[in-house]
């Protein structure tokens, strides 16, 4: 996510990955090492940095950083927290004809509205809904973000209220005119986000219908052709930042808790392929939805700190940084001395054992399909279907790899806990992983089978889990 972070984790979860496939294709149930890394002492085998040099305007300061290196697309939908600059002219309705509005107008080239945040003030919904909804004014339902270029015009009007304090706009109808100059995306989007902040709405009293600005809980089934295309039966939103898509939040407006449908039918091109809605492009889709609490979030009693929304985003974004960054940075400034010499022998050779079913696996496939094969061949034939853009010189630098991966992620993960006072006890694991099992299998399985589908088994999902506890430690600690 962040250009300026060499997200170790990330590499190492791929080849955990991987190495799943690998067991999956070539290996049953196997013995697990005799070695416990959560009861010895492994502060031997690794050196971690000095965790006292992590402060919290260092985060902060590389926070920024990776703000200003975020993605800057020519094309893109915007949405809330966005970094947007754009050119307006803006026009006032007099009877059928519309006048210039020079008080609203950036035209003037090299002077566009500059580090516009989308979203950041209550008072511009509209004008911000229509720049994320493809619509001409914004009385119009939305059902389709908008795709904005870079130096392409689009237009879109507001009825002002009467109640405004210009008293030459208020009552009238006006036109922009939107050239957009550039855009920086928010390190993390309004979905993301909402899995921080919903929890400063757990102790919030109920509404019994929803506004515009509520903190809606719920959840959400949208089938296509009696398929289903997206489920999400722990959501939480803001009503109004269109975090779904444009018009989803409309329609809640008005509803009690409780279920209820509606369709939407979307153009073609409605979603990008990064967006957990892309199935229902071109798609007539039919939505269920529960509403289970709506929450005022004028006052938000869990932490006097934060007066808006916004102010809460903000922290949770910095909150959610901080551990992503301070993780990784600690990570990789650890420094492994050597491993357990008996059980990296076990690894090693159970590693050995998966490559070699799996190749042999793959050079009779190949050889059914083309002839003979080498043995180069064949191994650069495997890294691609299974390691994508992981690349290896030979087997045995593949074996390597992937055994101290695993290794390095089980000792650093394990000594990180220790030095942070984490406590997490085998039987708490036993009832975390017997969760993750019963949520993600397709079919019966028991935690030892699933345990043996990873290397490393037990002891690495048990550092699988030390993880959440070790990077809220860590960010308590500096932040």
């Amino acid at each position: 996510m962040f250009k300026n972070i060499k997200i170790n984790l990330k590499k190492i979860l791929a080849v955990s990955l991987a190495t799943a496939t690998l067991c999956a294709a070539g290996c049953g149930k196997k013995e697990l090492p005799d070695f416990d890394y959560a009861a010895e002492d492994l502060s031997s085998y690794v050196t971690l940095p000095d965790l006292g040099s992590y402060t919290r305007e260092g985060v902060v300061a590389e926070y920024e950083k990776a703000i200003k290196e975020a993605e800057t697309p020519d094309s893109y939908i915007i949405g809330g927290g966005s970094y947007f600059d754009f050119y307006v002219t803006a026009y006032i309705k007099n009877g059928e004809d519309f006048d210039k509005y020079e008080k609203f107008c950036h035209e003037t080239y090299g002077f566009p509205v500059s580090g516009y945040r989308v979203l950041r003030d209550s008072k511009n919904a509209d004008f911000d809904k229509c720049l994320m909804a493809s619509v001409v004014s914004a009385d119009e339902a939305a059902v389709q973000p908008r795709t904005l270029k870079n130096g392409k015009q689009f237009s879109f009007t507001l009825d002002i209220g009467a109640d405004n304090t210009n008293a030459d706009i208020a009552g009238k109808t006006l036109k922009f005119v939107i050239t957009p100059v550039s855009y920086t995306a928010p390190l993390y989007d309004d979905a993301q986000l909402n899995v921080y902040t919903r929890k400063y709405f757990d102790g919030v009293s109920n509404k019994t219908t929803v506004e515009a600005g509520d903190g809606v809980f719920l959840s959400i089934i949208a089938t296509a052709n009696g398929a289903a295309i997206y489920t999400n039966t722990n959501a939480f939103l803001f009503v109004g930042e269109n975090s779904i898509f444009p018009g989803f939040d409309e329609y809640l407006i008005g509803k009690k808790a409780g279920g209820s449908n509606f369709s939407v039918t979307f153009s073609e091109d409605a979603f990008t392929s990064d967006n957990n809605l892309f199935l229902a492009n071109g798609k007539k889709v039919d939505f269920y939805i529960n509403i289970t609490k709506i929450c005022d979030t004028k006052v938000l009693p869990e932490n006097e700190n934060f007066k808006t929304v916004w102010e809460l985003k903000e922290y949770c974004a910095l909150e959610s940084f901080a551990k992503e960054y301070l993780y990784n940075a600690v990570f990789s400034a650890a420094k492994i001395n050597s491993y357990p010499e008996d059980a990296y022998a076990v690894m090693e050779a159970e590693m050995r054992k998966q490559a070699d079913d799996v190749m042999s696996s793959y050079r009779k496939y190949l050889e059914e399909r083309l002839g003979d094969v080498s043995e180069e061949y064949v191994f650069d034939y495997m890294q691609k279907e299974i390691f994508g853009e992981e690349t290896y010189d030979d087997i045995e630098d593949l074996i390597r790899g992937v055994v101290t991966g695993q290794m390095d992620y089980i000792i650093i993960n394990n000594v990180l806990a220790d030095e942070l006072g984490v406590e997490y006890s085998y039987d708490e694991y036993a009832k975390d992983v017997q969760a993750l099992v019963s949520s993600s299998a397709d079919y019966e399985i028991t935690v030892e089978e699933f345990e043996s589908g990873m290397l490393g088994g037990k002891h690495y999902y048990y550092a699988y889990f030390l993880y959440d506890k070790i990077v809220e430690a860590l960010a308590d600690k500096v932040m």
